[in-house]
Formats: C-alpha cells, sequence, structure tokens
C-alpha cells in the first residue's frame, strides 16, 4: 500500500511541475528561429548568418524569429503543448514543449526536409 501512495505522490508531483513549466510559444519560436538558423547556416556554408545577421542590422529586426512566429501556432495542453505549421495544407507538428523545455526534430532532418523542399522548387 505504501509503494502505491509514494508513486501516486511521485505521478501528482510530476504533473504539478509538468503544469507549472508547460513552455510558451516565445520558447518554440526561439528555439525554432534557432534550429533554422543553424540549418541555413550549415547549408550555406556559413554565408547563411552572415546573411541574416546583415538583414537583422539593416531592419533592426530579427528577421528568422519574426518569420517563426507568424508561421508557428501552438496548442497548449496545460501539461505540454505542440507547435504547429501549415504546409501544404496539412498540419505538421514542428517542436514539443514540457518541463520547461522545447524539442525540435533534429538538424540533419530539417536539412533533409529542406533539400527535398528546394529539388521541388528546381523540378517545378
Amino acid at each position: 500500500m505504501k509503494k502505491i501512495g509514494c508513486l501516486s505522490l511521485l505521478l501528482i508531483a510530476l504533473l504539478v511541475v509538468a503544469f507549472f513549466t508547460c513552455p510558451p510559444k516565445e520558447k518554440h519560436v526561439e528555439k525554432i528561429a534557432s534550429t533554422v538558423s543553424n540549418v541555413v547556416d550549415d547549408e550555406t556554408r556559413g554565408l547563411g548568418k552572415f546573411a541574416i545577421s546583415l538583414i537583422d542590422e539593416l531592419t533592426g529586426k530579427d528577421i528568422v524569429k519574426r518569420s517563426v512566429d507568424k508561421v508557428i501556432t501552438v496548442d497548449d495542453y496545460s501539461l505540454l503543448s505542440l507547435g504547429k505549421v501549415e504546409w501544404q495544407g496539412k498540419e505538421h507538428i514542428t517542436s514539443v514543449g514540457i518541463f520547461g523545455m522545447v524539442f525540435t526534430m533534429p538538424e540533419e532532418m530539417m536539412k533533409d526536409k529542406l533539400r527535398k523542399a528546394i529539388e521541388k522548387l528546381e523540378n517545378r
């Protein structure tokens, strides 16, 4: 009986912590923008970060963050949050937030998706 009580108490404590640390949209936007910037930089051999920072300085804005903020929606389920983007008529999960952290797809996977999207555009 003590084990069930301790496990129940532990589960309740985890749920309470998850509830109070559920990341807001801003954390999703920051994480996705950071990942996108890294992918663009890697794929353009360092020119991407230079171009993005130059545009940011000229416009006085964080262009990647603002772009991500406009296209992403975040569904808050109290214990966790899901970042979503609509692409070609379908909704895709881009990030998962729980316990104050936001997780996105690995950068390698994002690079592959970016390459495939570019190939589709080039083959039109």
